[in-house]
């Protein structure tokens, strides 16, 4: 079974200089525990249960807009796989996130998924 705390202590081995940065150990957990909640945490695993990838987003219901701030993988297609899911669980979803510094929107996400 994987927890909220091996999530987190792969992210602390993984993380690079962008995603996750200067997060303790604790404001972790209570990232992925906001993101839970909200059901707005994806979280891709091997057959063995061995982690490869992470995604924390806000969403706005009101707005059906999901703004994604942190996603890590470590394995070539991880984040294609977090699409399908975007896709699949909020369909009709705006995905919006901070692209290199800047405020990026993706209205059309199946053209997203189709260039990774």
């Amino acid at each position: 079974m994987i927890t909220l705390g091996k999530i987190a202590e792969w992210i602390l081995v993984h993380r690079s200089n962008k995603v996750f940065k200067d997060y303790t150990k604790d404001e972790i957990v209570s990232r992925l525990v906001e993101c839970v909640k909200n059901a707005t945490m994806y979280c891709v695993t091997e057959v063995d249960g061995s982690i490869v990838g992470v995604a924390c987003a806000r969403k706005d219901d009101n707005e059906r807009t999901m703004f994604v701030y942190d996603v890590l993988a470590t394995k070539k297609g991880v984040a294609k796989n977090m699409l399908l899911w975007l896709r699949t669980n909020y369909p009709g979803y705006t995905l919006c996130g901070d692209r290199y510094g800047k405020f990026t929107v993706y209205s059309n996400l199946d053209r997203l998924i189709n260039r990774i």
